[in-house]
Parts: structure tokens; C-alpha cells; sequence
């Protein structure tokens, strides 16, 4: 189980996505290609406006299930990309 907030997909790049998160702001993710496809496959896999659980650390995941604790939110993640950049997004 992972803590962490929900963030929202606000664009989509070629092979980048931004995220906005709450109380930290916006960042974009960069993918690179793997044995399991290309960065634009990556990057394209999301919708703007999709939910994406952001972990304490940053990471991100799609998750089978999300529920609050006295603790805070909680999630059991089902996937995972092979990001490359993270930055944060200047001036949003």
C-alpha cells in the first residue's frame, strides 16, 4: 500500500505528460522507450482530465482500487512507466 494524492492529467505531449498535483503543483513526466514500447506509447496510454494516484515520492500509478484512512489516501498500484524526466512546470 502506497500513500500519496490524486493528480489530474492536464496535457499531453509527444512523449510527456503533465500533471497537476495538489498543494505541489504542476509537473511534466518524460518516457523513453523500453522493451515494452515507445515513449509515445507511454505518453499516449492517458486522457487529459485522467486521475493518476502521485505518491509521496512522485511516482505515479494507475491503481486497481483507492480508499481514504485516518492516515490519508491510500492505494494498491497496478502500473508502472519507465519515466525519464521529471520536472516541474514553471509559472502554472
Amino acid at each position: 500500500m502506497i500513500s500519496g494524492v490524486v493528480g489530474t492529467i492536464k496535457e499531453i505531449g509527444f512523449n510527456w505528460i503533465e500533471i497537476d498535483i495538489p498543494e505541489r503543483g504542476r509537473f511534466r513526466y518524460g518516457f523513453t522507450d523500453d522493451e515494452v514500447g515507445t515513449g509515445n506509447d507511454a505518453a499516449h496510454f492517458f486522457r487529459k482530465e485522467q486521475k493518476v494516484f502521485v505518491s509521496e515520492q512522485g511516482e505515479f500509478f494507475l491503481a486497481v482500487d483507492f480508499w481514504h484512512t485516518d492516515l490519508g489516501l491510500k492505494v494498491i498500484p497496478i502500473s508502472d512507466f519507465n519515466v525519464d524526466t521529471a520536472e516541474a512546470v514553471i509559472g502554472e
